[in-house]
């Protein structure tokens, strides 16, 4: 289990070079039972990763196989895995992303694009896989603890924000 969770940590490294987004985020491990002196006889490890394209996702998903696989027969383990919440890459369409920015500039919010793709796991990249669409982030401010952090906290008056911002989409794309 060790030696699997430290390959998947740098299997980004080993495998993407240049501005290409790959993450693998080990979020659980468990091994064994809480009893003192006695060998585990299972263990258990789950990992998110992510890209910003499809066919670095896809390398992930093969290679993070490949590893468990050399590892347990190496060791002589039975394995198995499953994909839980499998996303496609969302990628945003830019006339979609230009209707987004000109409603938040229009409502006096402050807009900010990012050097590089967020490399979010979301299931909003089935949407884009059909239809044009872009998904975009209301900033909490720096002083405030990043989303999925412990001691993140949604800040409730980003809400009617949010809500004004998709009326004004929905107001601009309806004329």
């Amino acid at each position: 289990m060790a030696q699997l969770i430290q390959e998947l940590t740098v299997l980004p490294t080993a495998l993407v070079r240049g501005s290409r987004i790959a993450r693998v985020t080990v979020v659980y491990g468990r091994i064994g039972e809480p009893a003192f002196g006695t060998t585990p006889g299972d263990a258990e490890v789950m990992a998110t990763l992510r890209s910003d394209r499809e066919e670095v996702l896809e390398r992930l998903r093969t290679e993070a196989v490949k590893r468990l696989e050399r590892i347990s027969h190496a060791n002589a383990l039975e394995h198995s895995h499953s994909w839980t919440d499998d996303f496609p890459v969302t990628v945003n369409d830019s006339d979609a992303v230009g209707v987004v920015e000109a409603v938040a500039e229009a409502r006096g919010i402050a807009v900010s694009r990012r050097n590089a793709a967020y490399p979010w796991s979301e299931d909003f990249g089935w949407f884009t896989r059909r239809y044009p669409g872009a998904i975009f982030g209301l900033g909490s401010g720096v002083e405030h603890p990043a989303l999925h952090s412990p001691d993140y906290d949604f800040p409730d008056e980003l809400i009617p924000v949010g809500l004004g911002v998709f009326e004004s989409i929905i107001e601009r794309l309806l004329g």
